[in-house]
């Protein structure tokens, strides 16, 4: 019986470890959007209540430290992406591109949420929040950091 529990714990282990290894960069942007939830809410902190700066303003302040630690991040840790300094502004231009689409499209679905749907404020925003996560993944991994190449594979030597 002891050897069944052991056997199926490994099981269970090896399972997610591959899944793991598998999702490794959405494992990863996952925790890169837990850092930058506190970094924007530490600025936002500290400029609000430090040096007293109204709450939008604090907002931007928050938010713009939050895709900068989340654009080193993604590129040097989730995406493992080295490029030159051309590059990377490049990539930058790109990941901003992503997070405004991102922005207007948490903008529209709250409202339409809200408004159309009735659902609360808040279940909304948690809904949005992740659709635009989403965005962001998928634009960050196969438009700003250049990951397209692994999955799309077009053969375009086609001989008859």
């Amino acid at each position: 019986m002891q050897k069944t529990i052991n056997t199926s714990k490994q099981v269970s282990f090896n399972l997610l470890s591959n899944m793991i290894v598998k999702y490794k960069s959405f494992v990863r942007f996952v925790c890169v959007g837990f850092i930058n939830t506190f970094v924007d809410f530490s600025a936002f902190i500290i400029f609000n209540v430090l040096f007293g700066l109204d709450k939008v303003v604090c907002q931007f302040i928050g938010y713009s430290f939050g895709i900068l630690n989340s654009f080193v991040m993604n590129k040097v840790w989730t995406f493992e992406n080295r490029t030159s300094k051309f590059n990377t502004v490049k990539q930058f231009i790109k990941f901003i591109m992503v997070n405004l689409l991102s922005l207007v499209i948490s903008m529209i679905g709250i409202k339409i949420l809200v408004d159309s749907y009735h659902l609360t404020l808040y279940l909304s925003k948690v809904v949005v929040t992740a659709m635009a996560q989403m965005v962001n993944y998928i634009g960050y991994r196969f438009w700003v950091f250049g990951k397209a190449k692994a999955i799309i594979n077009i053969n375009f030597n086609y001989k008859k």
